[in-house]
C-alpha cells in the first residue's frame, strides 16, 4: 500500500498474538508516540504468501474507502473539496488529496470556506495538512470556524492529508482554489518542518504578516527564525506589533522575540502580554525576526504586520549600538541621518555614550535640529547632557533640559561628535534630532536655537555685521558661535565693536564673548560694558565669534560690523601689535555684582569678593595715595589688557601705550 491509507490503527497492551492478512505486496508500519506516557513497544513477524492462500478464519483488512467519502472537483482554473460528503467524518481517517496545475510558474490560491475539525492547540489529534509534492508541511489546520480564510501558494501542485483519532469527530471542511500567475495575489509562505516553527508568513511588494504559532499556543524549546524585507533599496521597515502573549522575564529572558538586523545585532527583545499594538520603524529594507522558548511556560505568541516605506517618511525606532546603555537609533547617508536616543523608555543611569556625525566632503557645515529633548536639567547642564565637540574635542553646545520646540544648530564643520552622558541619579526619555550637510556658502550663520542664539547677522563679499540678540537680553545658558570667513587667504578681518552689554566678571568666567582663530586660539575675551566703538585688526582671513552665558545675569548682548581688509595694510599703531602671540584681553575694572545661585558661583563669589578687596586697595591706592583721573561711564570703565602689561588704556578714550 504505496498511498497512505491507513489499514490498522494499534495500541494497548496485549501479550495474545493476532494475525492478520493484508492483501498487498507492500505496506508501511508507522509509530508515533506524544510527550507524556511510553511503553515497550511491540515485536512483529511476517511471511508473504500468493493472492488467495489465507485462512478464512484469519482477519483480513482492507482500506475502508468509505472513510475518505468526498467531493472532490478539478479543471484547468481550479476546483474544490467538501470532506466527508455528507455527515460528520469518520474516526481513524486517513485521507489524501493532490491538487496539481499543468503549467509551470502557476501559483495556487485557496480558500477555506469553513471548517469543523477537533481543536488542539498544536493540531496533535484531528488535522488537515497542506504539504509541497515532497512530503514538506506548510499549514496544519484544525478548530471550528464559519470565517473564510485564503492562502497563496507559491506552487502549483500541493497534497493536502487529512487525519483523525478514534475519539472526537466532526463536519470537516470545505475549500476551493485556484491557479493564479504570480504576483496576482499575496503570497504566504508557512514555515516548513519543525512544527515548532510552524507560522503564518504573508508578504507581497508592499509588505506582510507574521502569526506565530498558527493556532493555539507556541511550544516549548522553540527555536525560529523569519526574514522579511524588500529589494528596493532606501526603503525603511514600518513593523507593528498587533498582539503578544509571550511568558514575562524581567529582561526576557524566558520566551522572547527578537528583532535583528542582518549583521545579527539586537535592535529591540520582546516579551509579556499586550493588545494594544505598538510600533516599530526600523532603518533597513531587510531585517530578522527571531523567537525562542524555554522549557516551562508557553503562550498564545504573537502577531505583527509590516509595511515598506521610502527613507526620511518616518521616524525610526530601534538600535544599532550594542552597548545597552548607548543603545540607539543612528542613521547616516551622504546627505545626513538622525539619532534617536534611547529607542524607547528612559536613558539610564551612568551613560556615556559618543556618536561621530559628519562626511568626508570638503567644504560643508552641519545643520543639526534638536526636535525634541528631555534631559536632566542643570543650569550648567552639569548632571546629565548631550554635548557637541568638533573632532578635537573642543565643546561647542552642551544641551540639557526639557523642549519640545525643535532648535536648529549650525556648525561650521563637516565633522562633529555627539556626547550624551548621565549621572547616576535622575533619568529622562533623551533626545530626538536630525541633521543635513549643507555647502558653507548657502548656510546663513547662525541658526542656533529659537531664544537662545538667534541673531541678526549680514555678511556679504566685503564684510558684514552682527548683532545678537536681535531684541532684548539675551539668555541664559546661550552657547553660540558665528563663523566670519573672507574665502580669501590674502584678507584680514577688520571687526568694530559697536556696543557691548555682557554680565561683567574680572576674568569673564561667567558670560563672554570670545573671538578665537580658526583652530580655537583665543585672541580676544569681552564682557562688560563698551558703549565707544572700537576696532580691531585681526591678522586672519578667518575667525571665530564664541559667546556664551551661564545660568544667572543677563545683558543685552554685543553688536558688531566688520570688513575684509589686504593682508599687511592695516594701520601699524593698531591694536594687533603682537597679537598673534600674546592676545589681548578685554575686561572692565569697575563692576556691579549680582549673586550667582549654581555650584560654579559660589566658587566665583569666592574670587570676585578677593578681587573686590584688591580693587578697593588699587582705588585707595590712586585716589589717595596717588590721584588719578577716572572717566565714568555705565558698568565701568573698559580697558584694554595685553597678557604683558604693555597696554593699559580707558576703552571710553582708547588709544595705546607702547
Amino acid at each position: 500500500m504505496t498511498n497512505d491509507t491507513v489499514i490498522e490503527r494499534i495500541c494497548g497492551r496485549t501479550n495474545a498474538s493476532e494475525t492478520f492478512v493484508m492483501p498487498f505486496n507492500q505496506i508501511k508500519f508507522v509509530f508515533r508516540s506524544d510527550h507524556i506516557i511510553n511503553g515497550l513497544g511491540f515485536n512483529i513477524t511476517y511471511t508473504f504468501a500468493p493472492a488467495g492462500t489465507a485462512n478464512p478464519l484469519i482477519k483480513t483488512t482492507t482500506p475502508p474507502p468509505d472513510k475518505c467519502r468526498s467531493v472532490f472537483l478539478q479543471s484547468s482554473d481550479g476546483g474544490s473539496l467538501l470532506y466527508p460528503s455528507t455527515g460528520n467524518y469518520d474516526m481513524s481517517a486517513s485521507c489524501n488529496w493532490t491538487i496539481s496545475n499543468g503549467a509551470p510558474g502557476m501559483y495556487i490560491t485557496m480558500t477555506i470556506v469553513w471548517k469543523d475539525i477537533e481543536m488542539s492547540s498544536t493540531c496533535a489529534y484531528d488535522w488537515i495538512a497542506i504539504r509541497r509534492v515532497d512530503g514538506t508541511q506548510l499549514q496544519r489546520i484544525c478548530g471550528r470556524t464559519n470565517n473564510s480564510e485564503s492562502f497563496t501558494f507559491p506552487v502549483n501542485q500541493l497534497r493536502l492529508e487529512f487525519r483523525s483519532d478514534s475519539i472526537i469527530n466532526g463536519k470537516g471542511f470545505y475549500l476551493n482554489y485556484t491557479f493564479v500567475p504570480p504576483g496576482t495575489a499575496d503570497t504566504i509562505t508557512l514555515t516548513p518542518t519543525p512544527d515548532k516553527c510552524a507560522a503564518v508568513v504573508v508578504q507581497n511588494a508592499n509588505g506582510g504578516m507574521i502569526k506565530y504559532p498558527v493556532t493555539g499556543l507556541y511550544q516549548n524549546s522553540a527555536v525560529c527564525s523569519w526574514t522579511i524585507g524588500t529589494d528596493q533599496p532606501n526603503m525603511w521597515i514600518s513593523l507593528v506589533l498587533q498582539w503578544k502573549n509571550i511568558e514575562q522575564g524581567t529582561s526576557c529572558q524566558y520566551d522572547a522575540l527578537e528583532i535583528r538586523d542582518m549583521n545579527n545585532t539586537l535592535m529591540e527583545k520582546i516579551c509579556g502580554n499586550s493588545s494594544t499594538p505598538e510600533e516599530f520603524v526600523l532603518p533597513y529594507n531587510q531585517v530578522k525576526i527571531n523567537f525562542k522558548s524555554d522549557s516551562i511556560y508557553v503562550g498564545l505568541g504573537f502577531n505583527l504586520t509590516y509595511m515598506f516605506s521610502p527613507i526620511g517618511t518616518l521616524i525610526p525606532r530601534t538600535t544599532t549600538t550594542p552597548r545597552d546603555k548607548c543603545l540607539a537609533v543612528f542613521t547616516q547617508d551622504d546627505k545626513g541621518g538622525s539619532l534617536l536616543f534611547p529607542p524607547s523608555g528612559f536613558y539610564m543611569n551612568s551613560a556615556s555614550c559618543t556618536w561621530n556625525v559628519g562626511t568626508a566632503q570638503p567644504g560643508m557645515y552641519i545643520v543639526m535640529t534638536l526636535m525634541w529633548k528631555n534631559i536632566e536639567f542643570h543650569s550648567a547642564c552639569g548632571w546629565d547632557s548631550l554635548t557637541v565637540k568638533n573632532v578635537g574635542g573642543f565643546q561647542l553646545e552642551k544641551i540639557c533640559g526639557n523642549s519640545s520646540t525643535p532648535e536648529v544648530f549650525v556648525f561650521a564643520y563637516n565633522q562633529i561628535q555627539l556626547v550624551f552622558y548621565s549621572d547616576s541619579i535622575n533619568f529622562g526619555l533623551g533626545f530626538y534630532l536630525t541633521y543635513t550637510f549643507a555647502p558653507a556658502s548657502s548656510v546663513v550663520l547662525p541658526t542656533q536655537g529659537p531664544g537662545k542664539c538667534l541673531a541678526t547677522q549680514v555678511s556679504n563679499a566685503d564684510g558684514g555685521s552682527l548683532k545678537f540678540p536681535p531684541t532684548g537680553n539675551y539668555p541664559n545658558n546661550a552657547f553660540c558661535t558665528w563663523i566670519i570667513d573672507s574665502d580669501q587667504s590674502v584678507e584680514w578681518v577688520e571687526l568694530t565693536i559697536e556696543y557691548a552689554n555682557i554680565q561683567f566678571n574680572q576674568v569673564c568666567m561667567y558670560d563672554a564673548l570670545e573671538i578665537r582663530t580658526d583652530d580655537h586660539v583665543i585672541l580676544r575675551t569681552l564682557c562688560g560694558n563698551v558703549t565707544t566703538p572700537e576696532t580691531i585688526v585681526l591678522p586672519y582671513p578667518r575667525v571665530m565669534l564664541m559667546f556664551r552665558s551661564d545660568g544667572s545675569v543677563t545683558g543685552l548682548g554685543f553688536s558688531l560690523s566688520y570688513v575684509y581688509v589686504k593682508a599687511g595694510t592695516a594701520d601699524p599703531s593698531s591694536k594687533t601689535d603682537e597679537m598673534d602671540s600674546t592676545p589681548l584681553e578685554l575686561v572692565t575694572t569697575t563692576a556691579v555684582y549680582e549673586a550667582e545661585t549654581h555650584p560654579g558661583a559660589i566658587a566665583g563669589g569666592v574670587v570676585g569678593g578677593l578681587l573686590v578687596l584688591v580693587i578697593v586697595g588699587l582705588l585707595l591706592f590712586f585716589f589717595v595715595i596717588r590721584p588719578r583721573r577716572f572717566a565714568a561711564g555705565g558698568l565701568g570703565n573698559i580697558q584694554v589688557r595685553h597678557s604683558k602689561g604693555k597696554q593699559d588704556v580707558s576703552m571710553d578714550n582708547p588709544t595705546y601705550v607702547n
